[in-house]
């Protein structure tokens, strides 16, 4: 399959795109149209079978935590200041 580049815009003009970066941006097309095609299927691939397609539950995880980056901020901050306190000698 043969692709036509534009090399006719001028580097820093609005709107221009390197060569190489329209070349990656259709070779990526190219390749997540091809892996569509593809059916995902567990059943003859040994990997697949033994884990599954979909990423396990979550168990013992805190969602509110888990879905909240300010919310492990503030947990790792406050664990933090208090290794530095056990660093120290207090309690």
């Amino acid at each position: 399959m043969a692709q036509r580049i534009n090399t006719d815009g001028i580097q820093g003009q609005l709107g221009y795109i390197e060569p190489e970066a329209t070349i990656k941006n259709m070779i990526g097309d190219i390749l997540f149209h091809l892996a569509r095609k593809v059916p995902l299927s567990p059943e003859g691939d040994a990997v697949l079978e033994k884990i599954g397609i979909h990423r396990p539950s979550l168990t013992g995880v805190d969602m509110t935590i888990y879905g909240s980056p300010a919310k492990r901020m503030k947990i790792a901050v406050e664990i933090k200041e208090k290794r530095e306190k056990l660093k120290k000698g207090g309690k």
